[in-house]
C-alpha cells in the first residue's frame, strides 16, 4: 500500500522493491569500503605480508631461542639502519634520532609517536625499541625495516600531508595517525612502487654520470 493506504499495482510494487534493493546494497557497500582492513592493500611488499603471516602464527620456543642468540647482531643492524640519513628524523614528526620502529610500516619514530602508534592497536601498528635490549627482534621483523625505512615510506605515503612538528599536541598526533594509518584518508600506501623507485634511483644516477 502507498502512504494513503491504497493498494499498489504490480508495477508500483516492483518499482518500490527495485528502489529498496538499489539503496540498501549501496549503503552496505559504502560501509564495507570504509571498514576495509588497512592491511589488505595490494601495494604491500612481500616482507610485509610475511610479517603479518608470522604474527598470526605466533612464536615457538625455537624462534625465541634463535632471536636471543642473534640479539646482539640484530640490535647492531637496527642501530646501523637508524643511523642512515633518511632515518635520522622521526617519520611522523620532526623529532631527531628516533629510537623506535613501527611494523608493518617499517618506519622509525620518536618515543612520543611510538606511544601514538601503540594507541592505534597492534592490528595496525606494532612498536618496538631499536636501541635497547628490551625487545627481541625476529627475522621477519628485521626484514621489514631493512626493506623500507623512512625513505621508502615517505614515497609510499607521498599523498599524505607534511609531518607534524615534534612539539605538536598529542591529540593532533593521534588524529593524524588515525587518518594516515587506520582510515587511510589519503589512500593506501604504495610500498611496492616506492621500493622500486628507490632501487632504480642509483641505476639512473650511474647512467647519467
Amino acid at each position: 500500500r502507498n502512504h494513503l493506504g491504497q493498494p499498489l499495482d504490480r508495477d508500483s510494487r516492483g518499482r518500490q522493491a527495485q528502489g529498496r534493493s538499489w539503496h540498501n546494497p549501496s549503503t552496505r557497500t559504502q560501509g564495507a569500503a570504509q571498514r576495509r582492513p588497512h592491511g589488505q592493500s595490494m601495494a604491500e611488499l612481500e616482507v610485509q605480508r610475511e610479517y603479518k603471516h608470522a604474527l598470526s602464527r605466533g612464536k615457538n620456543p625455537e624462534m625465541v631461542a634463535a632471536a636471543q642468540a642473534a640479539d646482539s647482531a640484530s640490535h647492531k643492524e637496527l642501530n646501523s639502519l637508524r643511523a642512515r640519513v633518511e632515518n635520522s628524523e622521526c617519520f611522523d614528526c620532526t623529532a631527531k634520532k628516533p629510537g623506535w620502529a613501527v611494523l608493518p610500516h617499517g618506519i622509525f619514530v620518536c618515543i612520543d609517536c611510538a606511544q601514538v602508534h601503540r594507541r592505534l592497536g597492534r592490528h595496525i601498528s606494532q612498536v618496538k625499541a631499536v636501541n635497547t635490549g628490551t625487545y627481541l627482534w625476529y627475522p621477519h621483523e628485521l626484514a621489514v625495516v631493512r626493506a623500507i625505512g623512512n625513505g621508502v615510506a615517505a614515497r609510499a605515503y607521498s599523498t599524505a600531508p607534511p609531518k607534524l612538528a615534534a612539539g605538536a599536541d598529542p591529540a593532533a598526533k593521534l588524529a593524524r595517525a588515525m587518518e594516515k594509518y587506520e582510515e587511510q584518508r589519503w589512500g593506501p600506501p604504495a610500498f611496492v612502487k616506492a621500493a622500486h623507485e628507490t632501487v632504480q634511483e642509483p641505476a639512473r644516477a650511474l647512467a647519467l654520470g
